[in-house]
């Protein structure tokens, strides 16, 4: 997979942010993923570049939502094998 690069991250609108990393992560439609002090839902995949080739898309989650998995996020967490 290359080497481990810190993640990219894109605010593709108020309520939308796009992940591109080096490495898959272990999040799935139940997964809660929290960063900057707001929850998120993972809403789609997609294949990115050579560099970055795992992109995850995460949508504001509702305030009703419900919370089952919690993550908090760090693009810098793929530095730790």
């Amino acid at each position: 997979m290359g080497k481990r690069i810190s993640d990219s991250l894109q605010q593709l609108d108020p309520e939308v942010l796009q992940i591109s990393s080096c490495r898959p992560k272990p999040w799935n439609r139940l997964t809660t993923i929290s960063y900057n002090d707001v929850l998120y839902d993972l809403h789609d995949t997609k294949k990115g570049t050579s560099r970055r080739q795992f992109v995850y898309v995460l949508r504001k989650k509702p305030l009703s939502g419900v919370v089952r998995g919690l993550h908090h996020y760090s693009p810098d967490e793929v530095l730790k094998p």
